[in-house]
């Protein structure tokens, strides 16, 4: 469950690669979204999201807005939020 929700944020809101048009394509970011699985179930700020996603667009050679980065970080922090995860204050 946890994994849906975080690789269709991705998905549908981060999208680096553009690819988020494309159903077929939905499976693009399983490999960042395990390692958010990982994160998110670990102490975590959000700097360390924010952080975590422009890496990972890095290896993507390519990037999202500032803006963009920001509201999908705080999506994924809320995540944890919600799921009484082990988050850092």
């Amino acid at each position: 469950m946890l994994f849906e929700k975080i690789n269709a944020i991705l998905f549908e809101k981060w999208d680096p690669l553009l690819v988020g048009e494309n159903p077929k394509l939905s499976d693009e970011y399983d490999n960042t979204t395990n390692k958010l699985v990982k994160l998110l179930t670990s102490s975590i700020t959000l700097d360390d999201i924010i952080k975590f996603l422009l890496d990972e667009e890095k290896l993507y050679a390519s990037t999202v807005d500032e803006q963009t980065r920001l509201s999908v970080a705080q999506q994924l922090y809320e995540l944890t939020q919600v799921s009484n995860f082990k988050v850092k204050s």
